[in-house]
């Protein structure tokens, strides 16, 4: 019974994608940086087969101008949605851009998107925000972070990391006795001391699919970057609802890639795993 439960529940989560980056640190040119090979299949290819392998209810992938390059490996995954992100402007504007996605959903003042493929979703109760640059994470660490999820009535959850050498993330600011996520700050608009902390954010989200709209409704561009943070989310939630993070210390799967050292970096963590 608990299984079906759960299985019931795993069918109302829609994952989503962003994957609109550009691969200009990849010094690629006009090639998309999820479409990098990673042990012979792109990386995007990579994060698109683990989330398949949950069953989740609906699957989309947020795309720029470049999308008609996503065609023939999205020819391999026929289910999937894809939505037009058609203004730069963040990773809270990426998801805005797909509000057209859900039935009932008003577009978002700051986001222009359009619904390229696939049908309008009905059944999205909730909302699982990945990334197609991680390409080494793996479905136990993602089946564990949504039952954590369901199994704590969390609205909105954030998947973090323990992280050796943080530099570069997002740092997770948590409750006294850390039960609760109080608010994500980008280390470009990080204090010294928010800069020491080792809890970092992996960028994945999973919360209520009507809250993470209506709170992106309410964040602000008003940062170093003038850009819509999807992590704005977190402490404009205050009050309105539950807010976790589910902390893993296996960061190195949810390492991103922006570069070719990275790429290389990650070559070697893939080929480690054949071998254990």
């Amino acid at each position: 019974m608990v299984l079906n439960i759960m299985t019931m529940k795993r069918q109302k989560i829609t994952a989503l994608i962003l994957a609109a980056g550009k691969g200009t640190r990849m010094g690629g040119g006009n090639k998309p940086k999820v479409l990098y090979d990673l042990a012979g299949r792109p990386m995007l290819q990579h994060i698109l087969d683990t989330l398949w392998s949950l069953s989740l209810g609906s699957y989309a992938i947020v795309l720029d101008d470049s999308w008609a390059q996503f065609l023939p490996l999205l020819e391999q995954y026929k289910d999937i949605r894809v939505c037009h992100q058609k203004k730069r402007n963040g990773t809270g504007g990426a998801v805005a851009a797909c509000a057209s996605l859900f039935k009932g959903v008003p577009g978002i003042s700051y986001a222009e998107g359009d619904l390229v493929r696939g049908k309008t979703i009905t059944e999205g109760e909730s909302l699982l925000v990945c990334y197609g640059d991680t390409p080494l994470l793996d479905s136990s660490l993602l089946q564990n972070f949504i039952d954590y999820h369901e199994h704590s009535s969390s609205d909105l959850t954030v998947l973090g990391m323990h992280h050796p050498r943080p530099a570069g993330y997002g740092r997770l600011l948590l409750s006294a006795d850390k039960s609760e996520l109080l608010r994500i700050v980008e280390e470009k608009d990080a204090t010294e001391e928010e800069r020491r902390i080792h809890i970092c954010n992996s960028g994945i989200i999973l919360a209520k699919t009507n809250l993470i709209f209506e709170l992106l409704r309410l964040i602000k561009n008003n940062n170093s970057q003038n850009e819509y943070y999807l992590t704005d989310v977190i402490s404009l939630a205050e009050g309105r609802a539950s807010v976790r993070a589910y902390i893993t210390k296996n960061w190195e799967i949810l390492t991103g890639v922006n570069t070719q050292e990275q790429l290389k970096e990650a070559e070697k963590i893939f080929a480690s795993r054949l071998f254990v």
